[in-house]
């Protein structure tokens, strides 16, 4: 007996959803069609809020991130200035960062004359460790709040006239924007959500009577 062919044409296949492989044994599976989303993985997405009441400046953001954009953890995304009022004291986080600042640097000046005290016996052990421990304490505060955002030069004070520089957390890609340049934005609310799409989720809604 010969071979019997069973002819497919073009004309055919344009109408139908298929494709061809080489012929092979395995098991035969059924096909469910359904609706699904394609969403970031966990840690993998990332919000960037405003630290305090602001807004951000035209002049100083000519060039901003827009949906698309890709990038990188520690990237400038835009430069915040705060407000001159300070509604129900929400927006106190500017004040809260340059007294950090301070307080800092005076300990830091505070431990260096202790230990020259200290090294020829001016001030007790006890006093030299209470040094050290305000001045650790005064760093702990600092790093905490420039943990969300950092002055223009990091090096430098911050002032009214720098602002302060909003980064980016982690590596992605900008999926939203919520910035009206000019326009006051309050602490809290969500400027740029971020989203690393190196790898995704596909979370499909299956019916139970496919399962």
């Amino acid at each position: 007996s010969g071979e019997q062919l069973i002819t497919y044409l073009k004309e055919q296949q344009w109408k139908t959803d298929f494709r061809t492989e080489p012929v092979r044994q395995e098991r035969i599976s059924n096909t469910i069609h359904a609706a699904g989303e394609i969403i970031p993985k966990i840690n993998a997405e990332a919000i960037v809020a405003a630290p305090f009441t602001g807004y951000i400046p035209a002049e100083k953001n000519l060039r901003l991130p827009v949906p698309g954009s890709l990038v990188e953890r520690g990237t400038i995304l835009a430069l915040m200035m705060p407000s001159a009022e300070t509604p129900g004291g929400n927006e106190d986080f500017a004040s809260r960062f340059t007294d950090a600042e301070t307080e800092r640097d005076l300990a830091k000046r505070e431990l260096e004359r202790a230990k020259k005290l200290y090294a020829i016996q001016g001030i007790s052990e006890k006093e030299f460790q209470e040094a050290e421990s305000e001045y650790r304490r005064a760093v702990a505060t600092y790093q905490t709040l420039s943990s969300y955002i950092q002055t223009k030069n990091d090096s430098s004070s911050f002032s009214l006239e720098d602002g302060f520089q909003l980064k980016s957390p982690i590596s992605g890609t900008i999926s939203e924007l919520s910035i009206v340049p000019g326009k006051q934005v309050n602490a809290g609310e969500p400027l740029f959500r971020i989203i690393d799409t190196k790898e995704v989720w596909v979370r499909v809604n299956v019916p139970v009577t496919d399962i």
